[in-house]
C-alpha cells in the first residue's frame, strides 16, 4: 500500500525479464562476434535457454525475496513466449517448456558446481556447452580468453544484478 517491504512477484517478474532480454542480445551479439559462430548456426532459442537459466539461478541463489520463485516461474514463461515467436524456430510452447527444463538442467549443474567452487574452470565448461548448444554442435570449442571473459562477465553481471537490483 505505502510502496514498504517486498514487491508484488508481477513486479520483480518484470524486472527479471528485463534482464533476461538484455542478456539474450548481448549474448547473441558475443555469439557471433567474439564466439564466431556465424549468424545462420545460432539458434536463437537456445541463446533464451541460457540467458533464462542463467538468470533465473542468479535471482534463485541471491535474491532475498519471498515470492522470488514465483516471479521467476512467470519471468520465464513471459519471455519465452516472446521469444518463441521471434526464434525462427517451429516449437510449440509445450514443447518449448520441455526443451528449456532439459537445459535448465545442465546449466544448473555447470553452475551448483561453480558457487560451490567445484569446478576448476567453469566458465570454460559454460562457454563449451553454451557453443554447442547455440551453434547446435556446428561450431569448435571457443578460444580460451574470449570464453573466460564472456562467461566469467556474464555470470558476474547476474549475480549483481539479482544481488544488487533484487
Amino acid at each position: 500500500m505505502f510502496g514498504l517491504g517486498s514487491p508484488s512477484a508481477k513486479k520483480l517478474a518484470g524486472r527479471i525479464a528485463r534482464q533476461i532480454v538484455g542478456f539474450q542480445s548481448v549474448m547473441f551479439r558475443l555469439s557471433y562476434e567474439q564466439l564466431d559462430i556465424p549468424k545462420r548456426d545460432i539458434s536463437k532459442i537456445e541463446i533464451t535457454y541460457y540467458s533464462m537459466s542463467l538468470v533465473s539461478l542468479s535471482v534463485l541463489f541471491l535474491s532475498k525475496y519471498k515470492n522470488k520463485l514465483k516471479a521467476v516461474e512467470q519471468a520465464q514463461l513471459d519471455v519465452l513466449k516472446a521469444s518463441l515467436a521471434n526464434s525462427g524456430s517451429e516449437l510449440n510452447l509445450d514443447a518449448a517448456i520441455s526443451q528449456y527444463q532439459t537445459r535448465f538442467s545442465q546449466y544448473k549443474n555447470v553452475f551448483d558446481d561453480l558457487v560451490n567452487g567445484d569446478l576448476r574452470e567453469p566458465e570454460m565448461i559454460l562457454a563449451t556447452l553454451f557453443t554447442n548448444n547455440v551453434s547446435q554442435g556446428k561450431s569448435a570449442m571457443p578460444d580460451y580468453l574470449a570464453a573466460h571473459s564472456i562467461f566469467a562477465q556474464g555470470v558476474n553481471d547476474n549475480l549483481d544484478f539479482a544481488k544488487n537490483m533484487l
